[in-house]
């Protein structure tokens, strides 16, 4: 029975069992055992790839679900126009929006609900979409000409800005589509508009004071009535 084998490297014949050739000290192959091994090593990184694989896809499949959420709740807040997410109006999109209602309707009156005023300007969002009547004495007003960007921002043409202080304390600053007519500061007047959310406006004492920001186009003068 032939116990030889050539070397894999200079082919000199050697014993099938010699791990090294004698003649050029190559060695010869590995044991059964140790391919197994190495085999089993493969094995087992291979399974770790695929482990960390999957949960990679899995993480990436649970923050778009995540965002996806996010971008629902945030769609459903303002599928009908609203913009609650954020609730001053430099952040939010509600002044174009309110402008686009008012100047499809010229009847805010009939459609006004009384409430008070510091609870619309605690939550203003509970409140969009829904006519508002406050009424106070003006502390402030302007008219804006047309072409200037708040006329723009308010429709184009006529526009100004009424600001009151409420019967209860609070401050209304309502944007008007429109004219303001003949009203002046220190009349007491009832203003009609949708709310929009809160304003920071600079005080006589250098500090600020958040107002409520509503958009409208009807007020009426105390013993008058003004569209």
């Amino acid at each position: 029975m032939n116990k030889l084998r050539p070397c894999k490297i200079c082919g000199k014949e050697i014993a099938k069992s010699a791990k090294v050739c004698p003649n050029c000290g190559a060695r010869q192959g590995m044991g059964v055992i140790k391919k197994i091994a190495i085999i089993f090593c493969i094995l087992v990184i291979v399974v770790i790839i695929i482990s960390i694989f999957g949960n990679s896809v899995d993480n990436s499949n649970s923050t778009s679900s995540s965002q996806s959420e996010k971008t629902t709740s945030i769609s459903s807040n303002s599928q009908d126009g609203w913009d609650k997410t954020e609730e001053y109006i430099d952040k939010n999109d509600n002044m174009n929006y309110a402008v686009s209602l008012v100047k499809k309707d010229n009847d805010l009156k009939s459609k006004a609900i009384s409430v008070d005023s510091s609870a619309v300007a605690k939550a203003p969002f509970k409140y969009y979409g829904q006519v508002v009547r406050f009424a106070g004495q003006i502390s402030d007003i302007e008219e804006y000409a047309s072409g200037t960007d708040w006329s723009k921002n308010l429709g184009g043409g006529a526009a100004g800005q009424i600001v009151i202080a409420s019967d209860d304390g609070t401050v209304i600053d309502m944007f008007v589509v429109g004219s303001t007519g003949d009203l002046k500061k220190g009349d007491y007047v009832t203003l009609y508009g949708y709310p929009i959310g809160l304003t920071d406006n600079a005080n006589s004492i250098g500090g600020k004071d958040t107002e409520l920001a509503i958009v409208g186009n009807s007020f009426e003068k105390a013993d008058d009535s003004t569209d």
